[in-house]
């Protein structure tokens, strides 16, 4: 049943109509871009997407303890030599880039 709640919820927003967004600089305006991916802000399924999203991150952590409420996420680490703890948290936070950025 989660799996079709799932690919009835991708197929609907699938066929939702993005705009296009600029952005001003001081008196610059960029150029039109289109928007792939939104929800509208203040939508009864902005937070319930975002869960859905965000929920795998403490997967990709490979040394680092996380704490996550609403949209606020710590991660940290604790050890008692610095050059650990900094090898094992810039490490997961690689991991955590690269989470972000995969499709």
């Amino acid at each position: 049943m989660v799996l079709e709640d799932t690919v009835f919820l991708v197929q609907t927003l699938s066929n939702y109509s993005f705009a296009e967004s600029s952005v001003w600089k001081g008196i610059l305006l960029s150029s039109s871009l289109p928007i792939d991916f939104s929800v509208p802000q203040g939508s009864l399924l902005g937070p319930l997407l975002f869960v859905i999203y965000i929920n795998d991150l403490p997967k990709c952590l490979m040394h680092s303890e996380i704490s996550m409420y609403a949209d606020d996420t710590v991660i940290y680490y604790s050890g008692s030599h610095v050059n650990a703890i900094r090898k094992n948290l810039q490490q997961d936070l690689r991991h955590v880039e690269q989470w972000l950025t995969t499709e």
